[in-house]
């Protein structure tokens, strides 16, 4: 098959309706995804002390982003630390390991 048969073949079983649906969830789940990094950002805020924020590398999950150090960690490893420190400074955040 050459690509203008792939092309149109497309056509075909893909309407305008299917996009419209496609695009509606992507940007609903969007949408929830930024919700709940906002959610967690603003949980954790109380429990760490500095400017941070809660990134998603693809492969290894949600990280937490040092700013001022350009470091990041675990999502997990930060609150195992919270668990047992009950709050996290930059001194601690750096000896911490993804």
């Amino acid at each position: 098959m050459n690509l203008k048969q792939i092309s149109q073949s497309c056509k075909t079983r893909v309407s305008k309706s299917d996009f419209d649906k496609l695009n509606l969830n992507m940007n609903e789940n969007w949408s929830k995804y930024l919700s709940a990094k906002g959610s967690l950002e603003a949980y954790l805020s109380d429990f760490i002390d500095f400017d941070f924020s809660i990134n998603d590398i693809t492969g290894d999950g949600f990280v937490v982003l040092d700013y001022q150090n350009d470091k990041v960690v675990s999502v997990e490893s930060c609150f195992k630390m919270i668990l047992e420190k009950g709050i996290i400074n930059q001194k601690d955040f750096a000896t911490l390991s993804f």
